[in-house]
């Protein structure tokens, strides 16, 4: 089969470019052609470039966003190359010109990631798979909302009702996503997945890795923080205390403005050299999903940090994936105390439910890409 996957391509993202990069590689892996389909809307585009201001952002945000055009920039130029690992399409801007992409593929696919979150896809049913004949199978994989459906906006609501009757089979990266679907469409068929980092090994992303990083052989704990400020603080704080514990130096990776009070700063690292940085870490303190995500498959010591309810909004998807791998114990709550006497990880009970859900939901692919519509 031919198949071509829409995403939310060219974010100065590392976990939306290496999720993308790891649901063709499996796609391949199954005796498949993959391609990504090389499109950004007006309105995501807007977000960076220095011109353009995209629909519903305060003056005060765009004016901010104007500020660290410099740093997105920088941000770009180091980390869109890695999209040479890929198969693209050609380039598209325009939602009308992508139903030229029906001569050429057999099955389409959404996902993942926060493909489906109308705050970043500005209601572009493009993402919804709209230009997309009848013909062809339409299916979606580890598609996520990026939040549970009570922080949903009613016009969001609709919007997404009346897109998900579209597809062929619907799976989420997120228990709640499940409940998404099931409450706007009535759908009851929908099935939560892997977010598709999670398909590859260690030895499949060591194949993709840079590990010509300062330190490399030397022990440390990695910090991968995205940029809140109370969050950060606080994780900074930890890693501060664990590196007096431990004797290990902290490394941070740095994609913002994020605090440089301790540590060694590795400033806005290509996405090869933050796949080495996660692979060569002895522990990792983060506040991001997929730096938790690639903590468990790196099989690392590690503390994620979130702010609010655990279970709630857009800590679902750390909640979930953690609750499944029974990790509960490796979220940390802002404001909470004692969070570093946690024990090791035993990674053979990990390893056990990660292979398993690992190949039910290869397994779900497989299926899928193999039957008819």
């Amino acid at each position: 089969m031919k198949v071509a996957v829409i995403t939310l391509k060219d974010s100065p993202n590392y976990g939306g470019i290496l999720q993308a990069y790891a649901l063709q590689r499996v796609i391949e892996k199954l005796g498949h052609d993959c391609y990504l389909i090389d499109y950004m809307n007006d309105e995501f585009r807007h977000k960076f470039t220095f011109f353009g201001k995209p629909t519903g952002m305060s003056n005060v945000y765009w004016l901010f966003k104007k500020f660290q055009y410099p740093l997105m920039r920088i941000m770009m130029d180091k980390m869109m190359p890695f999209y040479s690992h890929m198969n693209l399409t050609r380039h598209y801007n325009k939602p009308e010109d992508l139903k030229e992409l029906n001569s050429g593929y057999d099955i389409f696919i959404a996902g993942s990631d926060q493909v489906w979150a109308c705050d970043l896809n500005y209601y572009d049913d493009s993402y919804f798979l709209s230009f997309v004949d009848d013909k062809h199978k339409k299916i979606s994989y580890a598609a996520s909302f990026g939040r549970t459906i009570n922080m949903m906006k009613p016009e969001e609501k609709d919007f997404i009702s009346s897109q998900l009757n579209r597809f062929n089979t619907l799976s989420v990266r997120e228990g709640s996503g499940v409940n998404v679907v099931r409450a706007l469409s009535g759908r009851q068929d929908a099935i939560s997945v892997l977010d598709p980092t999670f398909l590859l090994n260690r030895e499949d992303w060591d194949n993709v890795a840079n590990h010509n990083h300062k330190g490399k052989g030397e022990k440390y704990i990695l910090c991968y923080l995205m940029q809140s400020k109370e969050n950060d603080s606080e994780a900074l704080k930890c890693a501060k205390t664990l590196s007096q514990e431990t004797g290990l130096p902290i490394v941070k990776i740095c994609r913002g403005l994020t605090s440089v009070l301790w540590g060694k700063t590795t400033y806005v690292p290509t996405v090869e050299e933050w796949i080495g940085l996660f692979l060569d870490a002895e522990y990792i303190i983060t506040n991001s999903f997929h730096g938790m995500a690639f903590s468990v498959n790196f099989q690392k010591e590690f503390i994620s940090f979130i702010e609010g309810d655990p279970s709630s909004g857009r800590n679902s998807r750390v909640y979930d994936r953690c609750k499944d791998f029974g990790l509960l114990d490796r979220i940390h709550v802002v404001g909470e105390k004692n969070v570093l006497n946690k024990g090791r990880i035993n990674y053979d009970k990990v390893n056990d439910v990660l292979n398993d859900y690992r190949n039910k939901s290869i397994l779900y692919l497989k299926k899928e890409l193999e039957s008819k519509a």
